[in-house]
């Protein structure tokens, strides 16, 4: 994963309805406190992905999972063998009809550790959490000075504060970007920076979010 830092502006009307915030981790997340967000917090929906089948291409794969201290088949409603893909689906299919599966949001990832590939489908009810929506105006990727990181690289990850847009703003770019792309191209990139984040800046609804 890389650098990504956007300004989230709070919003009632969010131009996508999975862009929320939850407030349970609000103090830790957050440097500025949740009492100054207030006004925008409200029910929002997400998925509760607590309850998962793992698929996995043989037993012996199975075995050497085991041996594993963070896995256990427990935590499983099922584990499935998949010899072949159309009996595999059948087989899924039959069990997620059995135990009244097929009204939850599903969704399956593949990983791999240590050599070994496993799948698993997670099954996801619908839960009613209190929550802030927001929509990105503003994004940086790129482009920013070792302080910045030194800086912002912590915990909390959801800025406040004009101090902290501005510091972000003196961290674009910098003498090695200057001597290896120009200053137009610097100049450039903090003129758009300046756009999106510090001329666009709300004390109360406007948030730096930072993540690497």
């Amino acid at each position: 994963m890389g650098l990504s830092t956007s300004h989230y502006k709070l919003t009632f009307e969010p131009q996508d309805e999975n862009d929320f915030l939850l407030i349970e981790d609000w103090d830790e997340s957050c440097n500025v406190p949740l009492k100054h967000y207030a006004r925008f917090i409200t029910d929002v929906k997400e998925y509760d992905f607590n309850k998962s089948i793992l698929i996995v291409n043989s037993l012996e794969k199975l075995n050497r999972l085991e041996t594993k201290d963070w896995f256990s088949s427990k935590n499983f409603l099922n584990v499935f063998i998949n010899t072949n893909e159309n009996l595999l689906n059948k087989e899924i299919n039959s069990f997620i009809a059995a135990h009244g599966l097929d009204k939850y949001e599903k969704i399956r990832v593949t990983t791999e550790v240590g050599g070994i590939e496993y799948d698993t489908l997670s099954f996801g009810e619908e839960v009613t959490k209190k929550g802030i929506y927001f929509n990105v105006v503003g994004d940086q990727s790129k482009w920013m000075s070792t302080k910045f990181y030194d800086t912002f690289k912590q915990e909390c990850w959801l800025w406040g504060k004009k101090e902290d847009f501005e510091l972000a703003y003196n961290c674009v770019g910098g003498e090695w970007y200057i001597q290896t792309f120009g200053l137009n191209e610097v100049n450039s990139l903090k003129k758009k920076f300046k756009r999106d984040f510090i001329d666009n800046f709300v004390f109360g609804q406007s948030l730096l979010s930072v993540s690497f």
